[in-house]
């Protein structure tokens, strides 16, 4: 019977200090979890954060101010697609003036084809 309750106690005891480590184990991490925000939260830091969102209002309304010129402009091009080809030419012809020498990959492959035809 001595020994049965030694034994019953030995096991009792190793499973108790084994629970116990656990649980101060999880309790320190915890407190450890607690602490990092608080200890980051400063006085200079909510400062930024104010300026952080200022800035980023005014890059809100910015965007919103692009998105809605935008919209008006896709809503003229759907009303008026005669004026958006216009604007397209008139584009194309100021870039082959300002490229003229250059050609471009179309434009060498005529010119290849033609050199190529003639010669035969």
């Amino acid at each position: 019977m001595q020994r049965f309750i030694s034994f019953l106690g030995q096991i009792l005891g190793k499973n108790l200090l084994v629970l116990g480590l656990v649980g101060l184990l999880s309790l320190s991490s915890v407190f450890f979890g607690v602490q990092q925000p608080a200890a980051a939260a400063t006085v200079s830091s909510h400062q930024t954060n104010q300026e952080r969102t200022i800035g980023n209002n005014k890059s809100a309304q910015q965007r919103e101010r692009s998105y809605e010129e935008m919209a008006k402009d896709a809503k003229d091009a759907v009303n008026n697609p005669q004026e958006l080809d216009e604007e397209y030419e008139q584009d194309l012809k100021a870039y082959k003036q300002e490229h003229r020498g250059e050609g471009g990959l179309v434009e060498g492959a005529k010119n290849l084809l033609e050199k190529t035809t003639n010669s035969k």
